[in-house]
């Protein structure tokens, strides 16, 4: 951590490949409700340096360039950031955020409590997301971790990069939330996020008056 370099993990093939297996239940699990919930949140833009998407009629995992290569996604969060700092800069503000040992300090239970909040009872019945389940699925991690908290991160590791975004997607939906709740002289905003490198936009009518920045 001295030399600024990320905590990598290194697995055997079958210990990788029970990681895997894990984090695409995850995915399924969770599939749904970032398809048909999450990415309808005009105001949410969010990606993670792939598509992983299971198709029912076909029974599997689609696996593609666009599914599983960082460069497009990473490419179009930075042209959506770059378009959203253009414009009226006199009544804009964006806020950067960029979470410090993200990895390291996600929490798998707080996870499973927001699965378990949002997810449709019949998915969680299908899949038998249950206490059991959940149970199991902290003890996993907690080894792998040797800690109640985090995940493991390598290069180009889409499964812990899905992770990752999905834990931070309750995050999206709340923050979009409560934006939009004290709205008061905000004429538009925009939540635009890569992982845990997060911009909000902030747009303000005309006639606001309020903290020179």
């Amino acid at each position: 951590s001295n030399l600024g370099l990320r905590n990598y993990k290194f697995f055997t093939y079958p210990m990788r490949i029970l990681y895997y297996s894990v984090a695409l239940y995850f995915l399924h699990l969770s599939q749904e409700l970032v398809q048909e919930y999450h990415a309808r949140h005009r105001h949410i833009k969010a990606w993670y340096g792939g598509k992983l998407l299971f198709v029912s009629n076909q029974k599997g995992l689609i696996l593609n360039y666009d599914s599983i290569w960082y460069k497009p996604h990473y490419k179009q969060f930075r042209n959506s950031v770059r378009k959203e700092i253009r414009g009226d800069i006199d009544h804009k503000i964006v806020i950067h955020i960029d979470i410090q040992n993200f990895y390291d300090e996600l929490s798998i239970p707080i996870l499973l409590e927001e699965l378990k909040q949002y997810v449709k009872p019949s998915i969680q019945r299908e899949l038998r997301f249950d206490a059991i389940s959940q149970a199991q699925i902290t003890a996993f991690f907690e080894f792998m971790a040797n800690s109640k908290l985090g995940i493991p991160q390598s290069d180009n590791d889409i499964v812990s990069s899905y992770l990752g975004y999905l834990y931070l997607v309750f995050a999206d939906l709340a923050l979009d939330q409560e934006i939009q709740k004290n709205n008061g002289p905000l004429e538009h905003h925009q939540i635009i996020r890569y992982m845990d490198d997060v911009y909000i936009s902030l747009v303000f009518t005309e006639n606001y008056n309020g903290p020179q920045y």
